[in-house]
């Protein structure tokens, strides 16, 4: 039976096992259900779940439903933990390079994510993300109770 990915469902139980061991900790992460889901490239993403890293800073997991449309799968990490460098709180660095461009550049376009001016990550000197924080669009459709 396929489930219907704009229904909101607890992605615990749509999650494929050998994917499980790759996901960060349920227990933190408060997951959101994207309406309409966002186009990138082939795929849609459906779900976004964000948590925190060790040092409290965003993390945002992209989640879309799998070619045989039976369950939800880890579709691409948004945020780039980056500890040596300052953030404002509600901002995260997001990943605009190499493969992640696609994914970043569909998040912008969809209104799910909006850059933060002025500030810029880098690594090794060679930049690498933009500062950006979540819309009230990505935050619209909670699938569990706050709490």
């Amino acid at each position: 039976m396929t489930k219907d990915p704009l229904v909101v469902h607890d992605p615990s139980d749509l999650v494929h096992p050998e994917s499980a061991d790759i996901l960060p900790s349920s227990e933190s992460m408060k997951y959101f259900d994207l309406l309409p889901p966002v186009q990138v490239g082939d795929s849609l993403v459906t779900i976004l779940g964000v948590a925190e890293y060790g040092n409290s800073r965003i993390a945002v997991q992209a989640f879309g439903l799998s070619e045989e449309g039976d369950y939800i799968e880890p579709f691409g990490t948004l945020s780039v933990n980056l500890p040596n460098q300052e953030v404002p709180e509600g901002v995260f660095f997001a990943r605009d390079y190499s493969y992640h461009a696609k994914t970043h550049e569909a998040m912008l376009a969809a209104g799910v994510i909006e850059i933060v001016p002025g500030i810029a990550g880098d690594v090794g000197g060679h930049g690498c993300c933009l500062a950006a924080r979540l819309t009230a669009k990505a935050i619209a459709n909670p699938q569990f109770p706050a709490g």
